[in-house]
């Protein structure tokens, strides 16, 4: 676990100056939400993952599967686990049994327990939202979906599907700018940009160092090659935004994970959208 005196030291380090956004509706402001949906954000949900490690005496990984499953199949997947491992130990797979520490997990993707940082951004993505609704202004929600075609639902937003100013879009990528290419070539995002006539966009949501972070340098880098005009500027707001947790002593024991720690990633992730080029604000006024 990486302690908050490190993250403090990263924080004056690398500091992120941030600022106070003001809307009034001369600039015209579109809000973009990026995966507030229900497998990464609401507690115990999202789809469910089985790991299974056996580890040798070295503490080196043996084995390592992960399987994504429905709650259908949990039981039969542990069934076919625990004959699997009775078979090599039947077959002399494994001689040493004493050597041997076996593991099964099963996971979601989303938070095991009530996450503050999470539980925030919902809460001001939520607020946003209804802000932008009541003004009529226009909104651009991603939905990230880990099945073709399948968006995961939205997560205290599913109103907004009933909504004129809103535009869906499921995305299939992490990045949402990618994946709002259409067939043909066009982009449903540039689409939006350019239909409003949006000077300035107002990003939100999850995580801040992956999904939102590729989208805002995706944006940017358009910007800058004149291919979302009218739009001038880019702004995270930092409350809004949040990212996952994982910290190394479970990192260590997943092949290829890399530990994640939550508040540092966070601010890593603020801090490369601010080099980029975007606004980076921590707090968001409505004239009235």
């Amino acid at each position: 676990m990486v302690s908050p005196q490190a993250v403090e030291v990263l924080r004056n380090e690398l500091p992120v100056e941030q600022e106070i956004l003001y809307l009034s509706g001369e600039v015209k402001t579109g809000l973009v939400l990026v995966d507030i949906v229900n497998g990464f954000c609401t507690v115990g949900s999202g789809n469910l993952f089985l790991c299974l490690c056996l580890f040798v005496d070295d503490g080196n990984v043996a084995v390592w599967l992960v399987w994504e499953l429905s709650d259908f199949f949990v039981f039969g997947v542990v069934m076919f686990v625990g004959l699997l491992i009775s078979v090599c130990v039947l077959f002399g797979a494994f001689i040493v049994l004493d050597d041997i520490k076996f593991m099964l997990s099963i996971s979601k993707q989303a938070p095991q327990a009530p996450d503050k940082q999470i539980a925030g951004m919902v809460d001001e993505s939520v607020k946003l939202a209804r802000e932008f609704c009541q003004r009529n202004w226009p909104i651009y929600a991603l939905l990230d979906s880990h099945h073709p075609d399948v968006p995961e639902p939205l997560i205290r937003l599913t109103w907004l599907e009933n909504e004129p100013n809103v535009t869906l879009r499921c995305k299939d990528c992490i990045d949402g700018f990618l994946g709002s290419l259409e067939k043909d070539g066009s982009n449903v995002f540039v689409n939006w940009v350019k239909a409003n006539k949006i000077k300035s966009i107002l990003v939100v949501g999850i995580c801040t160092d992956i999904c939102v972070l590729d989208f805002v340098c995706s944006a940017l880098s358009a910007r800058n090659r004149g291919l979302l005009s009218p739009l001038e500027d880019v702004v995270v707001y930092s409350h809004g935004c949040a990212t996952f947790d994982l910290p190394i002593q479970v990192a260590r024991n997943i092949k290829g994970a890399l530990a994640h720690p939550q508040d540092l990633m966070h601010h890593i992730g603020l801090y490369m959208a601010k080099g980029r080029g975007a606004k980076v604000v921590s707090e968001v006024s409505f004239d009235i």
